[in-house]
Order: C-alpha cells, then structure tokens, then sequence
C-alpha cells in the first residue's frame, strides 16, 4: 500500500512539476509580451511627440506664408495704384498739350496754366501724389522740345 501512495503520488507530483513549468512558460511569455507593449508604447509617444512637433512647425510655415502673401498681395497693390497714377498723369500731360495746340505752334502759358489747374486737383499724399513728379518730368520734356 505505501508503494501505491508512492507511485499515485509520484505522479501527482510529476503533473504539478509540469504545470508549474508551463506557468513559468507562460509568465516567461507574458514577460516578453509586456517588454514588446511597452517598447510599442513608447515608440507611439516618441511618433506622437514627432507628429505634434511637426504640427506645430506646419502652423508656423502656414503663418508665415499668410504674412508674406499679404505683403505680396499690398506691394501688388501699391505697384498698380502707382503704374495707374504713373498713366494717369501722363494722360493729363497729352489732354493739356493737345489743348494747348494752335496753328501757330505751342501756346506756352496755356499749356503751363492747364498744367497747373492739374497739378491742383492732385492729391499731396498717396500713391497718386507721384502724378506730381510726373507731370513735372512730362511738362519738362514738352518745354524743352519746343526751344
């Protein structure tokens, strides 16, 4: 009877050995798993850091290409208003020249008076104040061609 309970017991025990074994087998794998999640996660926040850094310097580039547009965009706007008063002013030099014209020539004082009137109704600030500088260059060139 003892050597049964010997041998019923051996193999009791020989079982637990083997299950105990599998649960050092398990927890081993559950081990690695835990090493290979956390190695995950911190790859995640390492991406997430990334991404948000690379977010914020995207809202950096689109500002800064908001502010250069808009610079653009107002130096376009100045370059035409000036080219418009550039042309406006020498419109205003042919109308007085043509104006001045008679079948004798050139009627000098009547140009430079239709000229003046002009140069009155212009504005001294702005873009169109550089009609002024125009208008002075264009009536030059008019007076000059004709001594």
């Amino acid at each position: 009877m003892i050597v049964e309970l010997q041998a019923r017991y051996k193999g009791t025990f020989a079982r637990e050995d083997g299950l105990i074994a599998e649960r050092e087998a398990a927890r081993a794998v559950a081990r690695s798993m835990t090493r290979a999640r956390d190695e995950l996660l911190q790859n995640c926040r390492a991406a997430r850091a990334q991404e948000s850094a690379h977010s914020e310097e995207i809202a950096g580039l689109r500002a800064e290409l908001a502010e250069t547009k808009a610079a653009l965009l107002n130096a376009r706007d100045g370059a035409l208003a000036e080219a418009n008063a550039r042309a406006e002013a020498t419109q205003i030099t042919l109308t007085a020249l043509l104006a001045s014209i008679s079948w004798c020539g050139l009627r000098r004082r009547k140009f430079r008076a239709l000229i003046a009137e002009a140069a009155r109704t212009i504005p001294d600030e702005g873009p169109a104040a550089v009609q002024h500088h125009i208008l002075l260059s264009e009536v030059r060139k008019v007076l000059t061609l004709n001594e």
